[in-house]
């Protein structure tokens, strides 16, 4: 009987446990990119060339990672609550920024023509069908002050 009641009283203690860290797992945010260092640093053109000149290596190299990227603002755009900027890249590709929402109220304050960097989480290379070249996308990216 004391065995019966042993193996209960385990049970529910591992059935709570696993709620707990369920509910907690379920709660967790992400941490912002700005908490995270880059793993490389690019001019938005060199970005764009490295994709479009071998999108296999390109895509193995920065893919998931967090990269920096500097560049002029080509385009804005908004849409279904998420803001991007669209970077100048080469003559075929260009850089897609989508930000986060703590960083979006900067967005309005960025104007086309300026110079900004940036960091994001790189997640694949756009390519458009029947047609060279195509677009980065970056993920969740945040202001970085250049010094």
């Amino acid at each position: 009987m004391a065995n019966k009641k042993n193996l209960i009283i385990a049970g529910v203690a591992i059935l709570a446990g696993l709620v707990y860290y369920a509910y907690h797992e379920f709660n967790r945010k992400p941490e912002s990119t700005s908490e995270k260092s880059a793993t490389a640093s690019f001019k938005a053109d060199s970005l764009a060339a490295a994709f479009e000149s071998n999108d296999s290596l390109a895509t193995l190299q920065y893919c998931g990672k967090i990269i920096e990227v500097e560049g002029i603002v080509q385009e804005k755009s908004a849409e279904n609550g998420a803001v991007r900027l669209h970077l100048k890249g080469s003559e075929m590709s260009n850089v897609i920024c989508q930000f986060e929402a703590r960083d979006s109220a900067i967005f309005n304050t960025v104007n086309t023509g300026a110079k900004v960097c940036l960091k994001g989480q790189c997640n694949t290379y756009q390519k458009v069908d029947l047609l060279p070249g195509g677009d980065v996308l970056l993920s969740n990216c945040v202001w970085i002050e250049k010094k």
